[in-house]
């Protein structure tokens, strides 16, 4: 092969079946690809060397000395493509493709370094993982070469720009079959991560892979030793940064809260990347929420949350020069944070900062602590006696109930208030629970000079919800209807509701009004009235609702998005009126 574009370099010396599988998984990448393998044997076992060389002519021949970067510069050495790409014996790509999308487009010309997602799984069934964004995929340059005997990183080159993929590598390494092999790996990094950070006291990746090296055998205050130590070199290195969030890692494991509370609110004030000071941040809402300080939760939640927001709209900000931003932002430890403050806030009562978490990502965010963490809920919220004290301010304030609603918190919550919904329901009754609404949607607003209070906005998602009811019995019986008079012109005009409208009107021609009375009476939990079955009934539109009378159980505010009146859609009949003294007098029996 002539000038190939990737060069793929492994070190082997894992298991057959392991190995197997890292070799299968990049066949897609080399078909796609023009690319050499080249395989370096650090001590494999006969049957693996057997394996390997039916893979490629290349395997080149290493006496380990405890050194991975001198392993990889073997590859690296005779590598020939203009990429070169590194991967461990024990991990295999996912969806090979991608990458070779990128490296056959002219884009890959404008970058030199590529970076993929390493999936490191905590156990052999691969349930529990956390996702690291590395770049182990390098332009090829004469200067170009590995350092450190350990968690080796390359160097001599000068990055520009970095392309960051959304590809895969599943990782079992930090797998062990036992607690010996577990301590067989710690000691050998230790004493290597031990020994560079003496020579180079200065790299500050190695300070923080020797800090998470004893994170493996759980020594929470020696990793945190480690981490004051490095922290005191001052240094424009974007794992000095990362450092100071290690520390508080190991602070929140030992639950030293107080020692925790005190050094974050020094870091807070250092000049660090944006994701280590959100990350700062979030290891005080959890201390101060873990001591029962909800008020200065309270004070951190306008940056955490503004940052969150900034962050899901424009993730790559973020990823410029930056470390461990995805451990912050990662579903787990935003819902984690999310679960603090929620509990918080209303604990205190601060209506502003509800307000301000009540958006479209906080809700897709809390979606998955309500089905992820039912059980912290419910003993957070028992904890600060969220139950017993809170009751009237959650049900006071709309947007917050439905923010707890929409995501299945207010479910919850209403379960531990020990309240049978299902019980205060009449017979017949029916569920507005069919669409989505914003948390902000229930907030009040002045439109076109016209104050809209919240009741008003309950009663506009109530009629929603019973039109949007409305509308599937017609498309059931193939019954045409039309928004009309005040609906219509709402639609038109305002996008919505007129602001001082609280009526929603709808109009059908009299043969699908007749239809529409004949199916209605199927439905339990509607009714319609009138002139014909409502006496003395004086409207000139007719009317579905839903039964029952005025409530303020918490079933029917529940049931009828937190307005307490029977909800109701007006119907406009239109018929063919000819040109006949008295004929519209006669036909006005609806």
């Amino acid at each position: 092969m002539h000038n190939p574009i990737l060069t793929i370099s492994i070190l082997i010396s894992g298991e057959y079946n392991d190995v197997k599988r890292c070799l299968d998984s990049i066949q897609p990448l080399m078909r796609l690809v023009p690319s050499e393998l080249i395989l370096t044997d650090t001590g494999c076992k006969p049957e693996v060397r057997r394996l390997i060389e039916q893979y490629t002519d290349q395997i080149m021949e290493f006496t380990w000395i405890n050194d991975f970067s001198a392993a990889r510069n073997v590859g690296l050495k005779v590598a020939r493509g203009e990429w070169f790409m590194y991967l461990d014996d024990d991990e295999w790509l996912e969806k090979a493709e991608k990458l070779a999308e990128f490296f056959m487009s002219e884009e890959q010309r404008d970058y030199d370094v590529v970076l993929y997602y390493q999936r490191n799984y905590s156990d052999m069934d691969m349930s529990g993982y956390m996702d690291y964004a590395v770049d182990r995929i390098i332009r090829i340059s004469p200067e170009l070469h590995f350092e450190n005997r350990v968690h080796e990183a390359y160097a001599g080159i000068r990055v520009r720009k970095k392309k960051q993929l959304n590809v895969i590598a599943h990782h079992l390494g930090y797998v062990y079959k036992n607690e010996a092999e577990q301590q067989a790996k710690f000691m050998r990094n230790g004493k290597l991560l031990e020994l560079e950070c003496k020579e180079k006291p200065q790299d500050m990746r190695l300070w923080h892979q020797y800090a998470a090296n004893y994170w493996m055998v759980k020594d929470w205050k020696k990793s945190a030793d480690i981490c004051y130590q490095a922290i005191k070199k001052p240094s424009d290195s974007k794992y000095w940064d990362m450092l100071h969030t290690d520390l508080l890692y190991c602070l929140a494991m030992e639950q030293s809260w107080e020692k925790l509370i005190a050094t974050g609110q020094e870091f807070v004030c250092n000049n660090l990347y944006p994701y280590q000071k959100f990350g700062v941040r979030q290891f005080l809402v959890k201390a101060y929420f873990m001591i029962g300080q909800y008020d200065k939760v309270c004070e951190q939640v306008t940056k955490v949350i503004n940052a969150y927001r900034y962050y899901k709209r424009d993730p790559l900000q973020f990823a410029d020069g930056q470390l461990g931003g995805y451990i912050f932002f990662n579903r787990d430890n935003i819902s984690e944070m999310l679960l603090y403050i929620v509990v918080a806030v209303i604990h205190e009562e601060r209506t502003d900062l509800l307000q301000l978490i009540a958006n479209k990502e906080i809700c897709n965010e809390m979606a998955y602590l309500e089905r992820e963490r039912r059980e912290e809920l419910a003993g957070y919220t028992l904890q600060c006696e969220l139950v017993t004290k809170h009751k009237e301010y959650i049900e006071n304030h709309t947007y917050i109930r439905e923010l707890l609603r929409k995501t299945g918190v207010y479910d919850y919550i209403a379960q531990l208030y020990e309240i049978n919904v299902e019980e205060e329901k009449t017979a017949g009754d029916v569920l507005l629970d069919r669409l989505e609404f914003e948390p902000s949607f229930f907030e009040p607003e002045t439109r076109n000079s016209f104050y809209i209070e919240p009741m008003m906005k309950n009663a506009w998602a109530a009629q929603l919800e019973l039109l949007d009811l409305i509308g599937e019995i017609c498309r059931t019986y193939d019954i045409k209807y039309f928004v009309d008079w005040g609906t219509l012109l709402g639609a038109v005009r305002h996008h919505g509701y007129i602001p001082w409208d609280d009526a929603a009107d709808i109009g059908m021609l009299r043969g699908d009004y007749i239809r529409f009375r004949e199916v209605i009476e199927q439905y339990e939990g509607l009714t319609l009235h009138d002139k014909i079955n409502t006496e003395g009934w004086g409207m000139h539109a007719a009317r579905v609702s839903t039964k029952g009378r005025i409530s303020l159980s918490r079933g029917n505010l529940k049931a009828h998005r937190g307005f307490p009146f029977p909800i109701g859609v007006d119907v406009f009949i239109i018929d063919y009126a000819l040109m006949m003294k008295n004929y519209g007098k006669s036909r006005r029996i609806y």
